[in-house]
């Protein structure tokens, strides 16, 4: 009887060593997937954080375009606006014929910030670097929005100054002197002119200049990565 038990027992054992051998492969195997796994997703994962990166530095570079030329515009409104405090016309610039009449809608680019927020690509990054980013574009977004404010309120007046004139407008094309002198005649549309738009149009430009430095301030961090 003793020497059957110790029969079973010993074939007992040799099954557990031999499952046990199964086992331990399958886990070292599972393990090595895992890991190979785990390198190849980083290798893909650094691999889009470095594409979205120059993505980013792209778009980042296209809203210095555009700020550039909100800048410009309200620069143009500013200097009409000093040529129309003169009272004279004769001091007319062609180069701002139609000016009082432009009307712009300005966009500044987030798709790729967005897309980063989305992929988690800014949990992988410095705090500090991801804090600076996020700054600048809240700094873009209040330069969008003085824009949409500046906009909306000069469209308004441009409306109500041009329906008092419209048989003037309509009766043919006009020089830059015809148009100083049509703007002056309308007491209403000048006033705003020249004491509205031009604090509006320098805080305006103020924010913009701002706004560039920190994008700027944002691509040599980024470069410097």
């Amino acid at each position: 009887m003793h020497a059957l038990l110790r029969i079973h027992h010993r074939k007992f054992m040799e099954w557990i060593k031999d499952y046990m051998k199964e086992v331990s492969v399958i886990i070292i195997g599972l393990c090595i997937t895992y890991y190979g796994d785990s390198l190849v997703d980083g290798y893909y994962e650094r691999k889009d954080d470095s594409e979205y990166m120059e993505m980013l530095k792209t778009e980042l570079n296209d809203n210095i375009v555009e700020l550039r030329k909100m800048m410009r515009y309200y620069r143009r409104d500013r200097r009409l606006a000093e040529l129309l405090k003169t009272g004279d016309a004769g001091m007319a610039e062609d180069s701002l014929l139609n000016q009082h009449r432009y009307y712009h809608y300005w966009m500044l680019k987030d798709n790729v910030f967005s897309i980063m927020k989305e992929t988690g690509t800014f949990s992988r990054m410095e705090k500090h670097n991801v804090t600076v980013i996020y700054e600048c574009y809240e700094y873009m977004n209040t330069a969008l929005h003085m824009g949409e404010v500046y906009r909306e309120r000069r469209f308004a007046e441009l409306l109500e100054h041009m329906a008092s004139y419209s048989d003037c407008y309509n009766a043919g094309e006009m020089n830059a002197a015809d148009e100083m002198k049509l703007i002056m005649k309308d007491k209403r549309f000048c006033g705003y002119f020249t004491r509205t738009v031009p604090p509006m149009a320098g805080s305006a430009v103020g924010i913009c200049m701002f706004t560039e430095t920190k994008i700027t301030e944002v691509i040599k961090m980024l470069e410097a990565d």
